[in-house]
């Protein structure tokens, strides 16, 4: 798997990238359907760069915002058109028969595929997804996994691109998914000016692992920083000049006597002082042993 944390498979710009099609359903998430609307419908250059529909089973949808809106087009635009975004849905298990029966058909004719986000269940639903390597949000990726074991789930991979069959990670690596469309269809130029006019990165490395959260491991009793460390730990809100002061409050605390036979910081660091050497004990240390 290459370490920019995608899956990618290389082939040729598509020669005439045509039209989009972004089916929506009850439910859709706004934000991929407007990272769709906006990647795919750029006209930064003057002609916009695909002919985009957005299109449902019914005239109008509820979004997951609880917004209802109007839907230009019907799934006769899915049927035509060249590429097929599949949007992400909190009510994944209601998307009509009807869009998962022309999703079908798209395959069937060859259209190019992706799913954004947790539309990754509406592929799979439709039965698109069996035997093939894909991805979801991270914090979906167990559930998709167990619904549909014939799918192949990645959780570490931003996207993955496998031929005409095309998935994203969570939110904002919907972009990273576009984005990489667009690059294959027009090139990386125009795809870095699409990225500028989004004010994002047009390439973004590492995996969505990176953001998946982890606890802090427990430390043990013996290590010679734990007790550093958790106290780190515990103060990591406070100000940087609390910290300091904190931190020279301790020294002082924690000073050993100057005279105290075998006061090293080798024999404080043994026991349980885990203040930093300073100048001042490397010299005390140096006169005991007689150097």
């Amino acid at each position: 798997m290459p370490e920019s944390g995608n899956i990618d498979t290389m082939r040729a710009k598509t020669a005439n990238p045509g039209s989009v099609a972004i089916v929506v359903y009850d439910g859709v998430s706004l934000f991929e359907l407007g990272a769709a609307c906006d990647v795919f419908g750029d006209h930064s250059g003057g002609a916009p760069l695909y002919e985009v529909s957005v299109c449902a089973a019914s005239p109008s949808v509820t979004t997951d915002a609880g917004l209802s809106i109007q839907v230009p087009a019907g799934l006769d635009a899915l049927r035509r058109a060249r590429t097929v975004v599949a949007t992400p849905t909190s009510l994944d298990e209601q998307v009509p028969v009807a869009v998962l029966d022309a999703l079908r058909e798209a395959r069937a004719r060859g259209a190019r595929i992706l799913s954004l986000c947790t539309g990754a269940f509406v592929l799979a639903a439709a039965g698109l997804l069996d035997g093939h390597a894909v991805t979801t949000h991270w914090s979906e990726c167990a559930e998709l996994a167990r619904r549909h074991p014939r799918v192949r789930v990645d959780p570490r991979v931003l996207y993955v691109d496998d031929g005409d069959l095309l998935t994203s990670a969570g939110s904002a690596a919907s972009l990273d998914l576009c984005l990489h469309v667009v690059r294959q269809d027009f090139g990386a130029e125009v795809a870095a000016r699409v990225a500028r006019e989004l004010v994002i990165p047009p390439y973004r490395d590492g995996g969505q692992a990176q953001y998946i959260e982890a606890p802090m491991p427990a430390h043990d009793g013996d290590d010679l920083f734990a007790g550093t460390l958790d106290w780190l730990q515990a103060h990591l809100g406070d100000e940087p000049a609390h910290v300091r002061q904190a931190v020279r409050g301790q020294r002082r605390d924690d000073a050993l006597p100057v005279g105290r036979p075998g006061a090293g910081p080798a024999r404080a660091a043994a026991a349980g002082d885990d203040r930093p050497a300073g100048r001042g004990d490397r010299a005390r240390e140096r006169a005991r042993v007689g150097g």
